[in-house]
């Protein structure tokens, strides 16, 4: 477990080392013509079915809205290269799947969440968690199930086309299904579980994220084993994960 809580630890300093690259996000209004055309520059007018932009040489052309596929308003998106870009604000849907393992067992979960951008760079959420994770008791592996509701953070390092994050999610974790081992009684616990990650930009405003994190999962239960004699347990559950997500919105 330490060697793996190292590489976290040094995977979350790497990401701290990329904070300020910005790698050419556009910090312009885009403008894409039918006919493929990409125009940059300022919108300083808008009358009788034209933009009036101020373009990068210092110039000013006139664009037909109805010639307009896209427009990008640096306020509220954050393109990066070929089109693609980060929403900047609003409201948004993330659904992951994440799973590890070590020599205690393993863990699996399942959450949705619905997310706040609160600025460019910071995003709050309020989500669900379905999870599971084997618990090693005097040598004999138990799982259990987790219904597990969460408070969620986020910050991004940089405005790049990859960009890189760290997260936490803190919740209590519900106790939902009865160990299929008789006698086993486990209980509600706490989990806090911070990661490291990035989204990577799109055309459209569906998103793709990779993410690690460590799971920090405090449960306690008793039992009786098979020679019918009673314990409790308190065990702290810990935990590398890796998550794929999805953010829609």
């Amino acid at each position: 477990m330490k060697s793996k809580l190292q590489i976290f630890v040094f995977l979350l300093l790497l990401v701290f080392s990329v904070q300020g690259q910005e790698n050419n996000v556009a910090k312009e209004h885009v403008v894409n013509y039918k006919d493929g055309s990409i125009f940059r520059g300022r919108i300083i007018d808008s009358n009788g079915g034209y933009l009036t932009m101020l373009i990068t040489t210092g110039d000013t052309i006139s664009l037909q809205i109805d010639q307009i596929t896209k427009f990008f308003d640096p306020s509220d998106y954050l393109l990066t290269r070929k089109g693609k870009y980060h929403l900047k604000s609003g409201f948004f849907n993330y659904t992951s799947v994440s799973t590890g393992f070590n020599n205690s067992g393993i863990s699996q979960q399942l959450q949705t969440m619905l997310g706040y951008r609160i600025s460019e760079r910071k995003v709050i959420g309020l989500g669900l968690s379905l999870e599971g994770h084997d618990v090693d008791i005097a040598d004999n592996f138990f799982y259990h199930r987790f219904l597990t509701p969460y408070a969620y953070g986020r910050h991004y390092f940089n405005n790049a086309h990859w960009r890189f994050y760290a997260d936490a999610k803190m919740g209590y974790a519900v106790d939902i299904e009865p160990n299929w081992r008789v006698g086993l009684d486990g209980k509600d616990g706490f989990i806090f579980q911070p990661g490291i990650g990035f989204k990577i930009a799109s055309r459209n405003r569906a998103k793709i994220l990779l993410s690690m994190s460590y799971a920090f999962l405090r449960t306690e239960g008793s039992g009786v084993d098979w020679m019918d004699i009673s314990y409790d347990y308190k065990v702290w559950i810990k935990r590398l994960l890796f998550t794929i997500g999805f953010e829609l919105w």
